[in-house]
């Protein structure tokens, strides 16, 4: 209890008046929960959580925002790996396959293989994640670093209604 007990946060709260971090905490907890209520209501708050899984945000401060909610469970994310270069519309017109489904980002995919398979042509990846109805498509590429490693880079990322 010592551990806990120099913390302004416990103290405010065993003195039974809520102080700055409390009320902190709890529009922190409002704003997550008013941010979820919106994934069922609100297209906007659909499409930019979409687009915050497949790592295609428009601005960095808009993807921290978005970080003190849960970002794993909530969308139907599958994606395929492939040594070829296809554009979207092509790849999506022509895999009906399920694909492998994934809880986490997509992108973390290329990530969690065997990296060795890779030949010096690189790979590419091709991610689809859906909720509500709003299909959002992403690919990447995967090649060789000069310094060591791989680099992996978003090419493209539309929803399904801009695929021709």
């Amino acid at each position: 209890m010592k551990l806990f007990s120099s913390s302004p946060l416990f103290k405010a709260w065993s003195q039974g008046r809520p102080g700055f971090s409390a009320g902190l905490f709890y529009a922190m907890m409002g704003i997550v929960g008013v941010w979820s209520s919106g994934l069922l209501f609100v297209p906007a708050v659909v499409d930019a959580t979409l687009q915050r899984m497949h790592l295609a945000t428009s601005s960095f401060p808009a993807f921290a925002a978005q970080q003190i909610s849960p970002a794993m469970y909530n969308f139907a994310n599958q994606g395929w790996r492939a040594p070829e270069d296809v554009t979207l519309e092509q790849w999506n017109a022509r895999n009906h396959d399920p694909g492998s489904y994934f809880n986490h980002f997509p992108v973390r995919n290329l990530t969690w293989f065997e990296r060795d398979q890779v030949g010096p042509a690189g790979l590419w990846g091709y991610y689809r994640s859906r909720f509500q109805g709003r299909e959002l498509h992403t690919k990447y590429r995967l090649e060789p670093s000069p310094e060591g490693g791989w680099n992996v880079i978003r090419v493209e990322s539309k929803f399904s209604d801009e695929l021709h």
